[in-house]
């Protein structure tokens, strides 16, 4: 039995400081038109807009531009094009992976792309390096409406948008079906799932021990909208938390999944 616990790890579409025209990509999603603002308003937008040039540098991971790949990226700017009729934009792709964007990007500000995917854990260090260029109120609000303001909020600095959230990674669980034949075995809970099997997953990833915590109830939101996790209280949260883990690593029900061993541990 081999457990992936993948904390959600938010992706982000954002236009770097380079770029003047604010929004500009804010439907480039897998549903372009609910980006937009629906099919009504992407019909009436399409009236209304002002004719504009722009020369973009999207950069993305080599499996969303790849056309081995299905070349999905490339696919929704052809459909955002599409939705922006009176726009005449040039659109040209770079490799850069999501979690390798800070050091490419804060590497020459200038010179990187005008569109870029990050990790979310990323976000302030690259408002810091001053790489991103804020949205407009309206995309702001509109953006809130489609992706949720507690999404959005992940991505909020002063009050202003930076980016937009892209995916999540759900936690998956795999098990084995024959270690849990009868009627009232329990998998979804640790406990349930350590009763009759052992449990395996990677305790030295910080992704996969964020799920604990965010279980928990230990991430708070400070007033600036800046997660963060307080260890200081005893019995808090953070704290039990913490316990736990340490408890888990102990127990002979548990196999640290360290570079793809569980299945071979199991």
């Amino acid at each position: 039995m081999k457990m992936n616990y993948r904390v959600k790890k938010t992706l982000c579409l954002t236009m770097t400081a380079a770029v003047m025209a604010g929004g500009l990509f804010c439907g480039c999603s897998a549903d372009i038109g609910k980006i937009v603002g629906g099919e009504e308003t992407t019909t009436s937008a399409k009236a209304t807009e002002k004719p504009m040039e722009a020369s973009l540098l999207v950069w993305d991971g080599r499996i969303d531009i790849s056309d081995e790949d299905g070349g999905w990226l490339p696919l929704m700017c052809e459909q955002f094009e599409a939705l922006h009729t009176n726009w005449k934009l040039d659109i040209s792709y770079g490799i850069c992976e999501p979690e390798n964007a800070v050091e490419s990007v804060l590497k020459d500000v200038s010179a990187a792309g005008d569109v870029i995917f990050f990790e979310d854990d990323d976000f302030d260090t690259l408002v810091k390096g001053g790489a991103l260029k804020a949205f407009s109120k309206d995309n702001y609000e509109k953006e809130k409406s489609v992706a949720g303001e507690e999404m959005c909020s992940k991505f909020v600095s002063n009050g202003q948008l930076y980016g937009i959230p892209y995916s999540t990674q759900t936690m998956l669980i795999f098990y084995d079906k024959s270690a849990y034949k009868r009627e009232n075995d329990d998998v979804t809970t640790m406990y349930g799932l350590m009763q009759n099997g052992r449990v395996a997953f990677d305790m030295t990833d910080p992704d996969v021990l964020s799920a604990f915590f965010i279980a928990a109830g230990a991430v708070s939101t400070n007033a600036d909208g800046k997660q963060y996790i307080d260890f200081n209280k005893e019995g808090s949260p953070a704290a039990l938390a913490v316990q736990y883990l340490f408890v888990l690593s102990e127990s002979d029900k548990f196999l640290n999944d360290v570079d793809g061993m569980g299945l071979a541990g199991l």
